[in-house]
Formats: C-alpha cells, structure tokens, sequence
C-alpha cells in the first residue's frame, strides 16, 4: 500500500508523511528506500528512518527506474509512469506477476507509456 500511496502523495498539494513504515525495509527490497527513486522522475521525496516525506509537484518526469525485482514497486511505478511526460523505462519483466500476471500487458493495452526492460 505504501509504494502506490507514495505516487499519490507526490501529487498532492502540500507537505504529506508515512511514518511508523520501518517494516517496509524487510519485504522483497527496501521499499522505503526504492521509493525515493521517484526523485528521479521530478518528485521531491525524502527518506526518514521510518517512513517517507514529500512535497507535493505537479507533474512527473519520465524516468529510468529498478523494481528491485518487487512487484509493488514495479506496479506504483508503471502507475506513475501513466501520468508522468515522457516514457519510464522500468526494470524487470516478472516481478509484476507475483500478484497481478497480466498487468505491464494490460497497462499497454490501455496505451499507457510504459517500457518493462529485462535488467
């Protein structure tokens, strides 16, 4: 839940936080830390030892970015490639499919600009 509600808060107006989220650093990655990469699509995110903050912007930046083999990541990613300029390029082509098989296929079908890249 947090990987997606971390997109949302990016664009959302104003300051927002997630904390007591520490678990998160002990699933397939470090999701806390993997979500700081949308940093690198124009998000202003920053880590905390439990949690994430942000700053809402108005709008996302295509960008290059690791699942770390986490299909949550891959998922909130792919969705905040949808509404980002540009295209995002994500890494790993399986790891959606440990809970959704079919969405990458079904996020292109619906021609979202989305690139599932082998890493």
């Amino acid at each position: 839940m947090v990987p997606i509600l971390s997109v949302l808060l990016d664009l959302a107006d104003g300051k927002s936080r997630i904390r007591n989220a520490s678990q998160l650093r002990y699933k397939e990655c470090d999701r806390l830390q993997s979500m700081g990469q949308l940093n690198k699509m124009g998000a202003r995110v920053r880590e905390v030892a439990d949690g994430l903050e942000f700053e809402g912007v108005e709008k996302l930046q295509g960008a290059e970015i690791d699942s770390f083999h986490d299909h949550r990541i891959q998922m909130s990613f792919a969705v905040a490639g949808c509404v980002a300029e540009g295209t995002t390029w994500i890494s790993d082509t399986e790891a959606a499919g440990v809970s959704y098989p079919g969405f990458i296929s079904d996020m292109q079908r619906l021609a979202m600009p989305i690139e599932v890249v082998n890493p």
